[in-house]
């Protein structure tokens, strides 16, 4: 019969093996989710300036519109020339050229904060995701390790027993070749390679 204290020192090892790797796994899940989240808050970060970015470069645009506008003014006003017919028109295209560049800026911008933020969004879900599996691994992994335990546990109990008839109080008749003196404790155990013993072994 196995050593009760083998079986329980192995269980034991079993079980600290096995929560050490749960632990494990449920520590890399959290690291994810913490990174993914990270993640999303740097994107949003970015979204901002893109953002801000593209606002500035709209009050930039806007201004050189008037500038050129006023400018366009002036030389008119210069040549002697009235805002009427070709030179109105002129003004007015240019005014619709700035306008079109500010649209054009405003949506450019829009969506490349979209974009940035739908990918932080994908890293949260992903960070989220391998906790969530890491949880699943973890609890595979308990309830792998126990069943293994419960199975050992039944093969041990299941076990025969392994008796030895016992000769005159104090002793024990030759096993192997070797005689094994029991002092005045004929209930101890026995071991030679397929038994258990404690006591003297008298060569």
């Amino acid at each position: 019969m196995a050593d009760p204290f083998t079986a329980m020192l192995g269980f034991g090892m079993m079980a600290g093996g096995t929560a050490l790797e749960a632990s494990s796994q449920l520590r890399e899940g959290k690291e994810a989710a913490k990174e993914g989240k990270y993640a999303q808050m740097a994107a949003e970060r970015r979204a901002k300036i893109t953002e801000r970015a593209t606002l500035d470069e709209q009050q930039r645009l806007r201004e050189s519109g008037k500038r050129l506008k006023a400018k366009q003014i002036v030389d008119i006003a210069a040549g002697g020339g009235r805002l009427t017919g070709t030179s109105l028109k002129a003004i007015v295209q240019s005014a619709a050229n700035v306008e079109h560049d500010i649209a054009k800026v405003g949506q450019s911008g829009m969506y490349e904060a979209e974009d940035i933020r739908y990918q932080g969004k994908v890293a949260r879900y992903k960070g989220r995701m391998a906790r969530y599996g890491s949880r699943i691994r973890a609890a595979t992994t308990i309830g792998k390790s126990a069943g293994q335990m419960l199975l050992f546990s039944h093969l041990l109990k299941a076990m025969p027993k392994t008796e030895v008839p016992l000769g005159k109080k104090g002793s024990i008749g030759s096993l192997r070749g070797r005689n094994i003196s029991m002092g005045n404790r004929p209930w101890a155990g026995l071991n030679t390679s397929n038994y258990s013993y404690l006591g003297k072994v008298n060569a």
